[in-house]
C-alpha cells in the first residue's frame, strides 16, 4: 500500500509519495521495504509529472522503467492539455510491444482469469449456495448439483457485470473476441479447479457461462485484477492553471489497454483542493473531521434503525381492523416519510461536516504560496505514515517523502528526493540528467 497527495491551487499542484511497498508471498507473508519510487517527472522540459499507487508494476514490468523510458522517447516534445500527455502515453504502452510483449500481455490476463477471478468467484459461490446446504442437511451437495449451483450463480454475477461501463476504447463489439480467447482458458481452468467424478463431464454450459464471464472482466471495469493507479499533474501548453488527471490501469487485451479514468480522483484546472491515493483514512479525517469509513458506517446504522422502527409500526398498522388497500397506503406513506427523514438528516450531517470542517482548509488553500503546498502534501503523506507507526496496523506507509512542485513558470521541481546512492560518488548522474 502507500500515501499519496496532490494538493493544488491556481498557481501550482505539489505531489508527495512515500517510499513503502508491499510484496506479498506465496505463503501469506507480507514483507514492507521502504526504498520504492512512485512520483517521477513525466518529462525533463515540461512542467508535467506522474505518481502510481497500487501495484508498481504492469503485466510484472516495473511502471519506473516504462515512465523512464517514455520519457526518453518524448523528448522535448510537448502537447496541449494534460490529457494529451495521458493519450500519448497510453498510445505509447498499446504500441510498445518491445517493452511488454505480446506473450507476456497474454499470460498476465490468464493468470487474472485462474488465479484471480475464479478463485473468488468459486469462494463467492461456497459462502452463498453451498456452505447453507451443508449446514442445513450436514451433507454436501452431489457434483451434478455443484455444477448446476455454480453456473446459477455464475449467470446471476454474469448479469451483473454486463450492466458495468466499458474500459476506455472497448465495446460489445470486443466481447465478441474476448469469448473466443477465453473459451480455452475456462475449459483447462474448470478441468483443473473443478472436482470431477470418473467419467463425469463439466457441463459445456458451466464452462461457456465461466468463458462468458472471463469476457466481461477482460472488457468491462470490475474489481478483479491486479490495478495501478496512475495520477498525471501539471500543465500542458495551452493550460494556465494545474489539472490532475487520475486513471485505473489493469493490463491489456491483445493492442488494447485495459484502463478507466478515476474522475472522483481529478481535478480539472481551476479548481484548489487536495486529492489523496491509496490510503485516504487519515487525510479524509484531517479535511473532514470524520473518515468516510465512519460516516458510511454511522449512514449504515441509519437505515437499519429505519428499517426497525419501519418493521415494527408496520406490524401495528397490519393489526389494524382496514382494508387491505388503506394497510398499503399506509405502509407506503410510512416508508417514504421515514426514508426522507433519513436522507434528510444526512445531508445535514454532510452540510455540518463541509461547513465546519472540510470549507476551513480548502479555502485556505487558494491562497497557500508553492512552499506551503509542498509543505501541506508531505504534512498529509506523514498523517498516515504516523498513524499507521503507532496502531497496530501494519507500517505499509513509510519511508522517505518525495515531494515536487509543478507551476507553469518554474516547471518540475523537486522539493525532496531521495536517492539509493551517495550523491557525493555521483556527480556524473546530476549532469546526465539536469
Amino acid at each position: 500500500m502507500t500515501a499519496e497527495i496532490a494538493v493544488f491551487n491556481k498557481s501550482a499542484v505539489s505531489l508527495a509519495a512515500d517510499s513503502a511497498v508491499t510484496i506479498s508471498g506465496g505463503d501469506g507473508v507480507n514483507k514492507i521495504y521502504t526504498g520504492a519510487d512512485k512520483l517521477f517527472a513525466l518529462s525533463k522540459h515540461h512542467p508535467i509529472g506522474i505518481m502510481i499507487f497500487g501495484s508498481a508494476d504492469l503485466c510484472g514490468i516495473p511502471w519506473e522503467m516504462i515512465i523512464k523510458e517514455f520519457r526518453k522517447q518524448l523528448g522535448s516534445n510537448s502537447f496541449d492539455t494534460v490529457e494529451e500527455y495521458s493519450e500519448k502515453f497510453w498510445e505509447y504502452l498499446c504500441l510498445g510491444e518491445y517493452i511488454i510483449p505480446q506473450d507476456i500481455r497474454e499470460n498476465y490476463l490468464v493468470d487474472t482469469y485462474s488465479n484471480r477471478f475464479f478463485p473468488s468467484l468459486i469462494n463467492h459461490i461456497e459462502e452463498k449456495r453451498i456452505k447453507p446446504i451443508i449446514d442445513e442437511s450436514n451433507e454436501k451437495p452431489s457434483i451434478t448439483e455443484t455444477y448446476r449451483i455454480l453456473e446459477e450463480e455464475a449467470n446471476v454475477i454474469l448479469n451483473g457485470l454486463k450492466q458495468q461501463p466499458f474500459y476506455e476504447g472497448f465495446s460489445e463489439a470486443d466481447i465478441t473476441d474476448a469469448v473466443a480467447f477465453s473459451l480455452p482458458i475456462a475449459k483447462k481452468t474448470c478441468e483443473e479447479r473443478l472436482f470431477q467424478e470418473e467419467g463425469q463431464e463439466i457441463p459445456e454450459s458451466l464452462v461457456q457461462v465461466i468463458a462468458d464471464l472471463f469476457s466481461r472482466v477482460t472488457c468491462q471495469q470490475s474489481p478483479f485484477g491486479r490495478n495501478t493507479g496512475l495520477v498525471f499533474a501539471g500543465y500542458g501548453n495551452k493550460e494556465f492553471m494545474p489539472a490532475v488527471l487520475a486513471f485505473n490501469v489493469l493490463g491489456f487485451f491483445k493492442s488494447k489497454l485495459r484502463f478507466s479514468p478515476n474522475l472522483d480522483k481529478s481535478s480539472s484546472g481551476g479548481l484548489c483542493g487536495v486529492k489523496a491515493y491509496a490510503q485516504e483514512e487519515e487525510v479524509e479525517t484531517f479535511l473532514n473531521g470524520i473518515s468516510n469509513n465512519i460516516k458510511g458506517f454511522m449512514y449504515a446504522g441509519f437505515e437499519v434503525e429505519n428499517n426497525t422502527i419501519s418493521k415494527k409500526i408496520k406490524d401495528k398498522i397490519n393489526a389494524l381492523a382496514l382494508s387491505e388497500s388503506d394497510k398499503e397506503t399506509l405502509c407506503n406513506e410510512l416508508d417514504e416519510l421515514l426514508n426522507d427523514r433519513c436522507n434528510g438528516y444526512q445531508a445535514v450531517v454532510d452540510q455540518h461536516i463541509i461547513e465546519n470542517y472540510t470549507s476551513k482548509v480548502t479555502e485556505m488553500i487558494e491562497f497557500l504560496p508553492k512552499q506551503d503546498l509542498a509543505y501541506m502534501a508531505e504534512s498529509l503523506v506523514n498523517l498516515t505514515a504516523f498513524k499507521r507507526k503507532v496502531s497496530n496496523d501494519n507500517e505499509t506507509v513509510g519511508g522517505a517523502i518525495d515531494v515536487a512542485i509543478i507551476s507553469k513558470g518554474d516547471g518540475f521541481i523537486w522539493v525532496k528526493r531521495k536517492h539509493y546512492f551517495d550523491k557525493n560518488l555521483n556527480h556524473h548522474y546530476f549532469t546526465k540528467t539536469a
